[in-house]
This record gives structure tokens, C-alpha cells and sequence, in this order.
């Protein structure tokens, strides 16, 4: 095969006159959205916008980033192991269900290939579910690790079908902690007990230990108003209002006045047994 051979000029520097069948590829610097020199320049830019030369990860596409201000490497739609990192003033990830069925949610999280069961009938924001651990767990260092709000209804709801344990429970371990603790500002109850069934109790306080020499029920009130109130409205009742058993040594009731009386009793047809009970009874004027 005969050699063509070719023909080269000086300009601003030597240059080839292509052969007849030779590709022509330019040469010198690149611009616009290019950089480097021809024949191989970089992509910097797309539309004179900046390309981010961060090396991109599996599974990414090319997006446009604005809070850097350039093209980058980002996810193209969840794929797991999903974690990412990113700063908005606004909802990061929002999903709306526009279904109002029983039973639909916005988003559904479950732990293991296991299902609780449970179905709920209500329209939930997020729905947790787990056959033997936590469905949903909030945890916080200095913050309250799970908060519930309502203008019209509970801020927190808790229900169990198991006898032996609470629809809401609460616990601590530390020195002066609280379990439980109801708060109100306004003319409201801080702490309500319901018993709505024809048995049960509205409340029970118990203590297991058998050497805690702490009351099971304290009260201390700085206002202006009775430390406690028993109203029985049924008419027919033959209950007393309060009934106190001891087994131990101590009075039935100790009752201690600084300024008032200790005892006062109002239905006057039984003051003669009440005053034959006056043992189990110990008033004291201080």
C-alpha cells in the first residue's frame, strides 16, 4: 500500500493538511463548556453551569445540587441501603397520602419479615409495625423522646389487649425521678383515673416492697383548698366513703391540725357508734 504523505504549515504553530479518508479532529484550547485542549478537553460545565468534580457513587445520576451551586453525582430514587445527609428549612421527605380509607398511611415501617397482626382502623401519618419489638421508638439526650399533640383530642393514646400490662406506661430508675407526671396551668386535673365497666377501679396505688418505709400516696398541697375529696352520689349506697385497714400496730387514721380541728363528723345519727370506734380513730390538735 503506497504512503500518502502529508502536508504541514506554520501558523501560530505547525499544522497538518489532512489526507484524503483521515478523521479531522480539532485541535487547540477549549472553551465554553469545555476545558483543556482539543482533541481531548474535560467537561466542566453544562449550560455555563458548574460541573462538581466529586467522583460519583454507585447508582447516582447527574443532578443539579443548589445549595452548592453545581452538576454532582446524587441518587436517583431510594435504593438500600439508603443514608443521606442534607440541610432544607422545610420537610426533608414528605409523603401525603390522599386516601381517607381506615387503615391507610402515609408511610409504613416494618421491623423483621414478621407482621404484628394488628390492623389498625384509623388513617395514620406513619405507621409502625413489629410482631415482638417497639413499632415506633423515639429516643432523645435532652428533648422529650416522643411528643403527641391534639387541639381537639389526646395528644398520646395507648392501648394493650394483655391483662398484665398497661395501655400507657411509664418508668424510671433515678433518685427522685417520675414515672408518670400530669401537669395542667388553667382549671383543669393534672391526673384522672375512669373506670367505665361495670367492675374495676379508677385507681391503685401499690407498693411491692416490704421494707420501703415511704407512704404509698402523697399529698402536699399549698393552696388554699381541701387536700382531698370524697363524693359518693349514689343515694342507695351502703359503702363507706373511705374504708382504712391496717394490720400493723398504727392508728386506722392519724389526723394532725395545726390550727383547726382533727376530726368532724357530719352525719350526726352516727355519732355515738363513730365515737365507740374512737380507738381506731386518733386525732391530734397541735
Amino acid at each position: 500500500m503506497t504512503s500518502i504523505p502529508s502536508f504541514w504549515f506554520l501558523g501560530l504553530a505547525w499544522k497538518e493538511i489532512l489526507k484524503e479518508g483521515d478523521p479531522i479532529l480539532p485541535i487547540g484550547p477549549a472553551g465554553g463548556d469545555l476545558s483543556g485542549s482539543y482533541p481531548t478537553p474535560s467537561v466542566v460545565k453544562i449550560q455555563n453551569l458548574d460541573v462538581s468534580a466529586d467522583f460519583p457513587l454507585d447508582k447516582t445520576i447527574l443532578k443539579w445540587d443548589a445549595l452548592s451551586n453545581n452538576w454532582k453525582g446524587r441518587n436517583d430514587s431510594l435504593f438500600l441501603p439508603y443514608n443521606v445527609t442534607y440541610g432544607s428549612p422545610t420537610k426533608l421527605f414528605g409523603v401525603t397520602n390522599a386516601n381517607t380509607t381506615g387503615g391507610s398511611a402515609a408511610v409504613f415501617g416494618r421491623s423483621g419479615t414478621t407482621q404484628s397482626g394488628i390492623n389498625p382502623g384509623f388513617t395514620m401519618g406513619v405507621w409502625g409495625d413489629n410482631a415482638n419489638g417497639q413499632g415506633v421508638a423515639g429516643t432523645s439526650n435532652a428533648g422529650n423522646g416522643v411528643f403527641g399533640s391534639s387541639i381537639l383530642n389526646h395528644g398520646v393514646v395507648g392501648y394493650s389487649g394483655n391483662s398484665d400490662f398497661a395501655g400507657v406506661y411509664g418508668s424510671h430508675t433515678e433518685f427522685n425521678g417520675i414515672g408518670v407526671l400530669g401537669e395542667v396551668e388553667e382549671n383543669a386535673i393534672a391526673l384522672v383515673g375512669r373506670s367505665i365497666g361495670t367492675q374495676g377501679r379508677a385507681a391503685l396505688i401499690e407498693m411491692t416492697s416490704t421494707v420501703n418505709p415511704n407512704a404509698a400516696l402523697g399529698i402536699t398541697h399549698q393552696g388554699l383548698g381541701r387536700g382531698v375529696d370524697v363524693n359518693m352520689t349514689a343515694s342507695n349506697s351502703l359503702s363507706n366513703a373511705i374504708n382504712v385497714t391496717t394490720a400493723g400496730s398504727g392508728y386506722g387514721v392519724n389526723a394532725v391540725s395545726e390550727l383547726g380541728r382533727c376530726r368532724k363528723i357530719c352525719n350526726r345519727k352516727r355519732i355515738e357508734r363513730n365515737r365507740a370506734r374512737i380507738g381506731c380513730l386518733h386525732g391530734r390538735l397541735e
